[in-house]
């Protein structure tokens, strides 16, 4: 009775609408012998031809079995949380393409990232590679900002020997590098994404226990309250590798911009997405009480109570929702 995951083809999709998609899905269960009430959950990328309401895969799939269960990849929705809130805020936008610009950069050249390399190793920063930030790999980003901020003085130190009447690419990253601006907003990332990665992390764990799920997201919601004080971490560690017109005495370009509002306002945008997009953290608390993990602390008065409650709210919404989808999946079969 234990769970265990199998893959059991890849196939090629020449029909990516949401009916092709369920048809390629019922096609292999059927050449397995297997029948669409056996067929429990479906989890995706979110994406319309996945979940769209009338002819996304899902729906098409409930049709066969009106008790499956769609489930919504919970690492992506995490993912799309983040890249949502910095959609609204221009300069967050551009930061995401200085990485995306400073990954090809030295990716195109081995001479560079030579020569990078021996300026890491110079300056005593650890001697890294900088990462691409994919769109569908939930830590890239973190990972590339992470690498950047570690070996930002050899960077700076990099971009400044460069003959850039020969390397003009390199005066356009300095330019827009080694700024106030491209710094601090840095500084304020790393405060702002490492409980969000954290999060990330536990939610892809191969054994998720599904009661730590409300308190991971308490933690993370804890950490991004606390950023919008300015006093976290990294940013005050910013107060001591920037001041005024230079950084680590490397001279840097300043301009007008007002790091506290755009702090508070990503936090506020990133905390409200994380709200919205994971409202049933009651509901997943209670499938805690499956795992009868505090059993052997209880008492035998607490005993015959354990867990009475929990499995009453999941009858009552399973039941609920698997009512009225069973009434809608008879009501079509009628009609």
């Amino acid at each position: 009775m234990k769970p265990s995951t199998m893959f059991l083809t890849n196939v090629e999709c020449t029909d990516a609408t949401g009916r092709g998609l369920a048809g390629e899905i019922m096609k292999e269960l059927q050449s397995r012998g297997v029948q669409p009430g056996k067929l429990l959950s479906l989890g995706s990328d979110g994406a319309s031809v996945m979940t769209g309401k009338h002819n996304g895969c899902a729906a098409i799939l409930k049709r066969q079995n009106p008790h499956m269960i769609n489930t919504h990849c919970i690492a992506h929705r995490l993912a799309l949380c983040t890249s949502q809130a910095a959609e609204s805020i221009p300069m967050l936008k551009r930061h995401q393409q200085i990485l995306t610009d400073l990954f090809y950069y030295f990716k195109g050249s081995a001479k560079r990232a030579a020569r990078l390399h021996e300026i890491q190793k110079l300056m005593d920063d650890p001697v890294l590679n900088y990462k691409e930030v994919h769109a569908v790999r939930w830590l890239s980003f973190f990972s590339a900002l992470t690498t950047v901020w570690r070996t930002l003085d050899s960077l700076l130190s990099y971009l400044a020997e460069r003959n850039h009447s020969e390397d003009p690419k390199a005066a356009g990253l300095k330019k827009k590098i080694g700024t106030d601006s491209f710094i601090s907003l840095t500084y304020m990332l790393m405060d702002a994404m490492a409980p969000v990665t954290i999060l990330s992390q536990f939610f892809q764990t191969e054994n998720i226990d599904i009661a730590l799920v409300q308190v991971k997201l308490d933690n993370c919601l804890d950490k991004l309250e606390q950023l919008k004080s300015m006093k976290t971490p990294y940013l005050l560690k910013l107060t001591e590798d920037l001041t005024g017109s230079t950084f680590k005495d490397h001279h840097i370009t300043c301009s007008p911009f007002n790091l506290e509002n755009i702090t508070k306002e990503f936090a506020d945008a990133l905390i409200q997405n994380i709200k919205s997009r994971f409202p049933d953290k009651e509901l997943l608390q209670c499938f805690g009480v499956l795992s009868m993990r505090p059993l052997t602390f209880l008492s035998s008065q607490d005993l015959d109570m354990y867990g009475n409650n929990e499995i009453d709210k999941l009858c009552e919404f399973y039941g609920r929702t698997e009512c009225a989808m069973e009434g809608k999946w008879r009501q079509g079969k009628e009609v």
